[in-house]
């Protein structure tokens, strides 16, 4: 699968310089300067066993591999590949709505975007709390796309009455709209990460008078009030999500390995108007 905000940022070189040794991934090769092998959610099956096991790992974007059995994580037989390779995404959901401390009970709720992270936030939201958020997305074909999964979708903010904005587009001017829309003592959780870009957000206004919160959120670290959580109950939790088939729509393309530079350069341009999940497929 790939990551179409971190590879983004990686690909055209906008990791900042003292975030080179956090954004250092397991089986990375070469440098943030480049020539870099760098890769996200990878799915594949172990050779030499006398069946089949098909495992997720953190893995660069390749045929083959060799790596240890601690880094991998077994599939499920009920799970197929192409589902399974949206694990780390939704551990990213996951880590979101921990961090939101939704107990089901609050009334309104938006995600900012319906991109690969933001699509996948929104129907967990509904599967593993029971919440159906509201959708804002101006691109024609997301919208279409949210809508025929069943999400009240809108343009724009038109009420400023949310109680949790999840915002997925690393985009300040969307960050800003969805401080905007926040009641009293809301929540904007931020799942954006902008790289070596600037972003400045208004905490003027009605910020400081409606007490507003601002929580980054980052998959690399399980918030400290969900211990004992582990990783491996995450992973856990996540794999039981994907058994509903449901997922499957959220993944619009799959290419071949040797397509990957074309879409890169479609990648590094901006993002994608008709695409939310992106896999690539191995020979």
């Amino acid at each position: 699968m790939i990551s179409l905000g971190t590879e983004r940022i990686v690909s055209k070189g906008e990791v900042p310089v003292n975030m080179y040794s956090s954004m250092t991934v397991q089986h990375m090769e070469g440098s943030f300067e480049f020539p870099i092998k760098y890769g996200y959610s990878l799915v594949g099956e172990i050779e030499g066993t006398s069946k089949n096991v098909l495992v997720h790992l953190m893995h660069p974007h390749q045929s083959y591999c060799d790596v240890k059995e601690e880094d991998y994580f077994e599939v499920k037989e009920k799970i197929p590949p192409q589902r399974a390779c949206l694990a780390s995404n939704l551990e990213t959901c996951l880590n979101a709505i921990w961090d939101a401390r939704l107990d089901g009970n609050e009334k309104r709720i938006a995600v900012l975007g319906f991109g690969s992270v933001g699509a996948l936030l929104a129907e967990t939201l509904r599967l593993y709390v029971g919440i159906d958020p509201l959708v804002i997305e101006p691109n024609p074909w997301k919208i279409q796309k949210a809508k025929s999964l069943g999400f009240e979708v809108v343009a724009a903010f038109c009420e400023k009455n949310f109680e949790v904005v999840f915002n997925t587009t690393a985009n300040e001017t969307a960050l800003n709209s969805g401080l905007a829309a926040l009641a009293l003592e809301g929540t904007l959780i931020e799942l954006s990460w902008y790289g070596n870009r600037p972003v400045q957000i208004n905490l003027g206004e009605s910020f400081h008078t409606l007490r507003l919160k601002i929580i980054s959120s980052q998959v690399g670290q399980i918030p400290k009030h969900m211990q004992p959580m582990t990783y491996l109950k995450r992973k856990e939790i996540v794999f039981k999500l994907l058994e509903n088939e449901i997922y499957d729509e959220y993944i619009s393309r799959i290419i071949n390995l040797e397509e990957a530079p074309k879409l890169f350069e479609e990648i590094r341009k901006g993002p994608l108007k008709e695409d939310l999940i992106i896999l690539i497929k191995y020979p």
